[in-house]
């Protein structure tokens, strides 16, 4: 029996499920080794738990550094699966003397609690179960919070009941939305919804049996075509657990996450004493409440002192106060705090500010902050973003990374890859928009072999010289939108967010002489050694797709390169000698 078989009931091994996992295992056998570095090495001495996604399948090699070996590609089932990602030697030194050993065990310990979030999803065997077969032997609870459809949701549930047997009783699939509703074809009206805003948050926390929480953040739909086929990204790093909580300090990941999850429960209090909820759906809240109570109380007991440079950013829908001394702990603003002391007022016009996503959406549309008052009135993108990020004093230039017309019809699904980047025509040529085309930078993946791949990954950096160094780096869910990140409104004295978003913040010590931290490089340019020999701190290798010297930032040719857009009829043929129309209907609502 397979390693995939191992964790199942014999009854759930019916003759489909024996066909798919016969299949599975041909295809294994076809596949590179799992390339992850072994307990015992001290070869992920620069991870900081950032990954690119495995794209075996698609004959794109792994990526490794020239510095460490390091292994830059995960795959889904490695993360439910053996192996430790702790991201340097000392949190696993105290991880393994808590627990009394002198090695890591050699098998998956198992999983007690987890929970899943997401906006498309597929939690059932024919994708999550059967690449994370581990998940049949829960001990514990299983949560899983979705932002699909109504229909989605409820035949997920309906496979839940019928195939997990006594584990189903434990079970508890959430649909959420965002602050206002999008319309569902099977349940509202046009009339009965205002505006649009979606649960877009995508991460994990898997209760492990030997005493460890592990901590994802990704941006990969839970469907088999983004893990797949898309460029993704993904933090993984395993935290200590300690017997009893404790309060972590305001400004730490630790308080940033405890204060982001326990938003779902007074979200959930907040439906259950509604006559109408507007964020979970009908019978959804008082399992989001109980499960997510549940994880609350394990991140609170959750040592993240190994991630001491690193935060959590996230937006949760609603309306959130904007006081001088204590900007809106969510969204845009929240980023900016955090980022503030990255140095990037003081650097040289060789730093450079590269925003990166899948969807631009209403990005730089005047609409989206007409309430702001005159200090913001104008393009969102240019007037709140890019301000809060980059005080005018600041000299970097800025990139917004997106895919052109004919970097998508070459790619290596040509026309299809296209369904997932959304950004209306309107965007780059109505009036408002005007100052985005001034910004677009063609996508660039030629060192990590992603090229031909389309990005699904969203990330914002910012990198100074050609040696590789980065201020700080993002990766998350949110998108380059105002329902992502949040757009001021009531004459600003209001930051209002539309989705649920997560990411995760890593902020080099670069200019701080009077810490160890480490200092942030792409690890396209990992140095050999210390950067500075006179200089004791390490550094941490940031696996960004693409490349972020100046040469390899392409602006867009004037009357050469065309934005993808997501509502235009392409007629030139593709890779695969399609002609295909994904305008309007073809991507909406498809993955973002």
């Amino acid at each position: 029996m397979s390693p995939v078989t191992d964790f199942l009931p014999p009854s759930l091994l019916t003759a489909s499920g024996r066909k798919r996992r016969r299949s599975q295992e041909a295809a294994e056998e076809d596949e590179p080794a799992n390339t992850l570095p072994s307990a015992a090495d001290d070869t992920d001495k620069h991870s900081v738990g950032f990954y690119l996604n495995r794209l075996a399948g698609l004959g794109v090699p792994d990526l490794t550094t020239p510095a460490s070996h390091l292994s830059l590609c995960i795959s889904l089932s490695d993360i439910f699966s053996d192996g430790t990602f702790y991201g340097c030697q000392a949190a696993r030194r105290v991880w393994m003397a808590q627990q009394g050993i002198d090695r890591v065990p050699a098998h998956f310990p198992g999983i007690v609690d987890a929970l899943l979030a997401n906006y498309i999803t597929d939690y059932t065997d024919a994708f999550l179960f059967e690449r994370c077969p581990s998940l049949y032997q829960a001990t514990g609870r299983l949560l899983f919070l979705s932002g699909d459809s109504a229909g989605a949701v409820a035949a997920q549930a309906a496979w839940m009941r019928a195939h997990l047997g006594e584990l189903a009783d434990r079970t508890a699939i959430v649909r959420l939305t965002g602050l206002f509703r999008a319309p569902d074809p099977e349940t509202d009206t046009p009339s009965s919804v205002a505006g649009g805003g979606v649960h877009h948050s995508k991460f994990m926390l898997l209760h492990l049996a030997d005493g460890r929480l592990r901590l994802v953040i990704h941006t990969a739909n839970d469907i088999e075509y983004d893990w797949v086929h898309k460029c993704q990204g993904v933090f993984v790093h395993d935290l200590c657990l300690a017997p009893a909580a404790c309060s972590a300090p305001p400004g730490t990941m630790g308080h940033g996450l405890v204060r982001y999850l326990s938003a779902y429960v007074q979200a959930a209090r907040a439906s259950m004493q509604s006559a109408r909820p507007r964020l979970v759906s009908a019978g959804g809240a008082a399992a989001l409440r109980d499960g997510m109570s549940v994880f609350v109380r394990l991140v609170q007991r959750a040592d993240f002192r190994a991630l001491a440079h690193m935060h959590v950013v996230a937006s949760v829908p609603g309306w959130h106060a904007m006081r001088e001394a204590q900007p809106a702990p969510f969204g845009y603003p929240a980023l900016a705090t955090l980022v503030g002391t990255a140095a990037l007022r003081q650097r040289s016009p060789a730093t450079r500010l590269i925003i990166q996503c899948s969807s631009l959406s209403s990005a730089d549309m005047s609409a989206s902050v007409s309430s702001a008052g005159a200090a913001a009135a104008g393009p969102w993108f240019t007037r709140q973003f890019l301000a809060a990020l980059m005080p005018a004093a600041a000299t970097a230039s800025v990139h917004l990374m997106w895919p052109t017309v004919e970097q998508v019809r070459s790619s290596l699904e040509g026309y299809h890859s296209g369904i997932g980047l959304l950004a209306s025509a309107k965007v780059f040529t109505d009036r408002p928009s005007l100052s985005l085309p001034a910004y677009l930078t063609a996508w660039n993946a030629e060192w990590s072999h992603r090229q031909r791949i389309m990005p699904h990954i969203k990330t914002i950096a910012a990198c100074r010289g050609d040696n590789g160094e980065c201020d700080y780096c993002y990766l998350g869910s949110a998108n380059a939108t105002p329902a992502a990140w949040g757009a001021l409104q009531r004459q600003g004295q209001s930051l209002r967010c539309m989705n649920w978003e997560l990411g995760v913040l890593w902020v080099s010590a670069a200019g701080d002489y009077s810490t160890n931290a480490p200092l942030l490089w792409h690890a396209r340019d990992a140095p050999r050694g210390p950067p500075d020999p006179t200089d004791r701190r390490s550094y941490r290798l940031l696996p960004l797709p693409y490349d972020t010297a100046e040469a390899a930032l392409a602006r867009y040719r004037r009357g050469r390169d065309q934005p993808w857009v997501s509502d235009r009829l392409e007629l030139l043929p593709d890779a695969a000698e399609d002609a295909v129309n994904y305008a309007g209907g073809g991507v909406s609502g498809r993955p973002k």
